[in-house]
């Protein structure tokens, strides 16, 4: 006959260890979930970093891709003066002129090279739009001013390039809804733009 003080500690004993499983089991879950959780907050943090460094320097490509096109066609109407001016007998106005070219050809140099620097960051971030933004860059360093043959084509370029960088950024993410606004406010501001009706003819200094 089993004696039941022996029985009942058995069952203290046994009991005891039962909950020290279940603690440590309990206790191993928690710690398993708080490091699932950890993670993918890590996951996230990483994320949207990276979608925030996406967007900057896709805004950043953009604006130095329009400084490139601005520049170009800068330079392209200081010749076009220049040109004007040679016709004339004053030198001091072709000589006017003349440092206005090597400013314009300054000017242009450094957009590049900015525009340069910041294609490379895009293209290290979003691969997917490299493509579209070398293409668009291509045309901003081809930009003239009168006439401004790649105008058309430049346009459908960057709203490519727009596009894919949504795409990277996921379309309903608030980012790529403050970019798709900026890009239609910018277009609509470029319609109200008008060309010089004198292509850039020098005017006396």
């Amino acid at each position: 006959m089993i004696d039941p003080t022996v029985l009942g500690a058995d069952i203290a004993a046994g009991a005891a260890v039962l909950v020290a499983g279940i603690t440590a089991v309990t206790t191993w879950l928690n710690w398993r979930g708080q490091r699932n959780d950890a993670n993918q907050q890590r996951r996230h943090e990483r994320s949207m970093r990276l979608l925030d460094s996406t967007l900057t320097a896709a805004v950043e490509f953009l604006a130095a891709a329009d400084r490139t096109a601005r520049a170009q066609q800068g330079l392209s109407a200081a010749y076009i003066s220049l040109d004007s001016a040679k016709s004339g007998s004053d030198e001091q106005v072709y000589q006017h002129y003349l440092a206005i070219v090597e400013e314009s050809r300054e000017a242009a140099r450094g957009a590049a090279a900015d525009a340069e620097n910041a294609y490379s960051a895009i293209r290290m971030l979003s691969p997917d739009v490299a493509d579209p933004a070398h293409r668009y860059l291509d045309f901003c360093l081809r930009a003239n001013i009168h006439p401004d043959e790649t105008k058309v084509d430049r346009e459908r370029a960057r709203q490519m390039t727009e596009q894919a960088i949504r795409t990277a950024l996921d379309e309903d993410s608030p980012a790529a809804r403050a970019l798709a606004q900026a890009s239609r406010s910018r277009r609509r501001m470029a319609l109200r733009r008008t060309p010089p009706a004198n292509g850039g003819a020098p005017r006396q200094p």
